[in-house]
This record gives C-alpha cells, structure tokens and sequence, in this order.
C-alpha cells in the first residue's frame, strides 16, 4: 500500500495532499492550504479598458426602431423584442473596427437571434457575423449594401467586411 506524504498549512495547521505558496502580502512565502491561500493571497485586479464609447443611448433608439417593426429582415420571422433585443440589432460592418459608423443607424439591419425560436436552431444574426463571405448569399446582403452604400462617404476605415460590399457580385437569375 503507498501511503501519501501529508503536509501541514503554515497557517491553519490543517492537514493536506496539496499546499500552496502566498506570494505576496502578510503570509509571503508560506506554504499553505487551498482555503488559506484563498483566503490570504493577494487577489489580481482586473483591468477594464475605459469604453470611449457608451452604446445604451444608441441601442436604445434601435430597440424603439425594432419595436415598431419586430421581424427579423433576413428571414421574416417575428423578433421577440421583450426579451433580449440587443440580440437582434446586427451592426452591418463591427462596431469595434468601424467607429466612424458605429451610431450610425444605416449600420444596422434588424435580424432574429436563437431566442426568437421554439423549435428551430436558426440565428440570422449569427450567421451574419460568424462569416463574411457568405453573408452575400443571405437574402439581407442587398439591403446591408444599399444601406452602406448611403454611408459610404462616412466611412474612415478600411478592413474585410468593407470589402465584401465593395465587390461587384454576379446578378441572380
């Protein structure tokens, strides 16, 4: 039978498998238990980066937008707008590269997400942004292009999702 080596917490004096060394603050260096390392390691902060940005406002009037008209523009299926309905506003090209159009509400088009469904596994907004290329066979393309076409003079930045608009793509019969 292999008997296992047992350690004593420098602190509690509880007996473990397993301890921990306190790298900082008042028990530095001690070798302890998994509650007393808890309990007295100094906890890392989490850095936030400063939002330059607060969106609320503008989803807000996109909220009210889709409420007056609640279906998904892709598929026309009927958009549950009391629940979630940050979900179902799609930024045409990312609010993260595309700042310059960010609160533009051109920049929007309005589609159904996986919670606007009972029984079917669909997300229009999903697949609209899981990949861009094949966003140009949804049935929303032709209305993301025209409205980015409204605002492309607005436009400051360049990337792959603008691209994507800018190609002249073969009519379908």
């Amino acid at each position: 039978m292999i008997q296992k080596k047992v350690y004593s917490c420098e602190i509690c004096e509880k007996k473990v498998l397993l301890r921990q060394r306190v790298k900082e603050g008042e028990f530095k260096d001690k070798k302890v238990c998994s509650y007393c390392h808890s309990m007295y390691s100094v906890k890392k902060k989490i850095v936030v980066k400063n939002k330059t940005t607060n969106y609320s406002g503008f989803f807000s009037r996109m909220i009210d937008i889709l409420a007056a008209k609640p279906y998904c523009e892709n598929c026309g299926c009927k958009i549950n707008v009391g629940h979630l309905p940050h979900n179902n506003i799609a930024h045409i090209l990312s609010k993260r590269t595309y700042k310059s159009v960010a609160e533009n509400s051109q920049n929007i088009i309005f589609l159904c997400d996986l919670k606007d469904h009972s029984s079917e596994v669909r997300s229009c907004h999903g697949e609209f942004d899981n990949d861009i290329l094949k966003r140009v066979e949804m049935p929303v393309f032709s209305v993301a292009k025209s409205r980015i076409e409204s605002i492309k003079l607005e436009i400051k930045e360049r990337g792959k999702e603008l691209y994507v608009f800018e190609l002249e793509l073969p009519q379908k019969e």
